[in-house]
């Protein structure tokens, strides 16, 4: 390069060095490692909702909609980060162009000394302007690779955010692929228990046929009016309505066989102080309302009344709760809807409205037998056995 090309370029040089603003530079690639300081943060938070999400999700098909609705969201993200690169290049490719144009007029302008331009000039107003075209023009080449240098940083930013979203959907997708999984081995597992639930139906059947029970599941609106009466029960007390049909099943066969017992033989005379006055704010007969007769097999006393066979003395204990969650007032035992209420309050006051295997069991047990209750486990077993039947035919 001859001494004009060396002194040309130095001029040129010194105008963009002069005005290039470095801090902008600089701050533009600290807004973008500032943005993605405060992405890493939000993807994580995002995946711990997720997380969370899937953890609250009631069961399997609950997840995977979930996980549908994670992954189009992040199939539509990449998308959307693919157009912007795609767009971002353009810019640049564009940038290059113009770049390029300024680049050949500061090479035509650099074949000619300052005095060969005055010289070629009219006038010396003409080199000055001249002088000023090429001070704009650096400007103009400072400002492109500005935009260059800009546009670079965002199109590696977006690139990184890019395969982001990809590990992202391709986890996603892994996890996806273990809940489908998960829910057709569900599934097939609630098949085999269906097919399970059916035979145990078939036995339950069986043995009421020879208990010579009338099997009022098949009268299916007076059923319905049953099992809306439990849901009504366990909605107020906390209890399955489940359980209180099984319990109440056991107990008089859904409310058809409230006893053949005769007062004041069958019941104990610690209770017939109390039914006398039950039955006389009901406006009943006591000789002539029915109750249970003694038990012929095993020791104890009759005198339990009504579809839920409650005990005179524990009506008259829970008699107040009852009438609050009815406004019956005087509730009756033999209304069904008082004595479905009467029944989840007793189950209630014992732990049923836990839930859980351990406590219903409990409860069914003393509801039969109180403290002696694990003497006669056959009870809280019959009628966890008639509970789940119920839950799985009803799905209540």
């Amino acid at each position: 390069m001859n001494k004009k090309s060396i002194y040309t370029a130095c001029f040129v040089l010194s105008l963009l060095l002069a005005s290039l603003p470095i801090c902008p530079i600089y701050s533009e690639i600290a807004d973008e490692g500032e943005k993605a300081n405060k992405t890493e943060p939000e993807t994580k938070i995002d995946q711990i909702n997720l997380q969370d999400r899937l953890k609250k999700a009631q069961d399997l098909g609950k997840a995977i909609s979930i996980l549908e609705e994670k992954i189009e969201e992040t199939q539509s993200s990449i998308e959307d980060k693919t157009e912007e690169i795609f767009y971002a290049q353009q810019q640049i490719d564009q940038e290059m162009v113009i770049l390029a144009e300024y680049l050949r007029s500061l090479y035509i302008l650099d074949q000619d000394t300052h005095l060969e331009i005055v010289l070629k000039n009219n006038h010396f107003s003409q080199y000055w302007n001249n002088l000023e075209y090429t001070q704009n023009l650096g400007e103009k080449t400072k400002e492109v690779l500005n935009n260059i240098q800009q546009l670079k940083i965002h199109l590696m930013y977006e690139k990184e955010k890019l395969e982001e979203a990809k590990d992202e959907l391709k986890a996603l997708e892994s996890s996806y692929k273990l809940q489908k999984e998960s829910l057709e081995t569900e599934r097939k597992t609630k098949e085999e228990a269906l097919k399970s639930t059916i035979l145990d139906i078939e036995k339950l059947i069986i043995e009421l046929n020879k208990m010579g029970e009338v099997t009022l599941e098949k009268n299916f609106p007076y059923f319905k009016k049953l099992v809306n009466l439990a849901e009504l029960a366990g909605g107020k007390t906390g209890v399955r309505p489940a359980l209180i049909l099984a319990v109440i099943k056991q107990e008089s066969n859904l409310g058809s066989n409230v006893g053949t017992g005769l007062f004041p033989d069958d019941m104990h005379p610690g209770h017939r102080d109390a039914f006398a006055e039950i039955c006389q704010n009901l406006g009943l007969d006591p000789e002539q309302t029915p109750i249970s007769r003694k038990p012929q097999s095993y020791p104890g006393w009759g005198g339990a009344m009504g579809p839920a066979q409650i005990m005179p003395n524990y009506w008259e204990f829970i008699e107040a709760r009852v009438i609050e969650l009815t406004r019956h007032n005087p509730p009756s035992p033999w209304n069904l809807e008082d004595a479905f209420t009467g029944c989840a309050i007793i189950l209630a006051r014992n732990g049923a409205n836990f839930k859980t295997h351990e406590r219903e069991f409990r409860a069914t047990g003393i509801y039969f037998a109180g403290g002696a209750w694990q003497e006669f486990k056959w009870y809280p077993e019959q009628v966890m056995l008639k509970a789940q039947i119920y839950e799985d035919l009803l799905d209540i």
